[in-house]
């Protein structure tokens, strides 16, 4: 086939090395509602509801000001065992409700044998409606607690 690229992966392994079985693993692992803390420097500097859905969908409702636009959408996948990428990319918006941009928020993060709690990086860049870089980029930690019905 031209332009394809052949890579030699083991039968039953896909091609992030992450075995299919280890897959379904990770994804029963993310999907539910999570409390979940962005912090800097050991300090809480942000919060959210986030939730994972076992097809590969984030949501996201954080503690910031609805005129910021405070609920947004995302996507994950399985990166390696126990471990997921989230992409999440969301509008931004100046003190009077203008649009001036976007934030991409990635995420790297790894479940604990349980299930229940996780923890890893964020990385939060902003963008104008040019897409050019319009600030630092943030880089913090993030951890997240699995909120159940009980």
């Amino acid at each position: 086939m031209q332009g394809s690229v052949s890579r030699n992966v083991p039968s039953g392994v896909s091609a992030s090395g992450q075995r299919p079985e280890d897959a379904l693993k990770t994804a029963s692992a993310a999907a539910g509602l999570w409390s979940t803390s962005i912090l800097l420097n050991g300090q809480v500097i942000y919060q959210a509801f986030e939730s994972f859905t076992s097809d590969g969908l984030e949501f996201l409702n954080n503690n910031g000001s609805p005129v910021e636009g405070n609920v947004c959408f995302g996507v994950w996948s399985a990166s390696s065992r126990g471990a997921v990428q989230v992409r999440h990319p969301s509008w931004s918006y100046d003190m009077n409700g203008n649009l001036i941009g976007t934030v991409v928020i990635t995420e790297q993060i790894t479940f604990d044998a349980g299930g229940n709690v996780f923890k890893g990086s964020v990385t939060v860049a902003s963008f104008d409606l040019n897409g050019n870089v319009s600030g630092p980029e943030l880089q913090a930690a993030v951890v997240g607690k699995r909120i159940t019905a009980n």
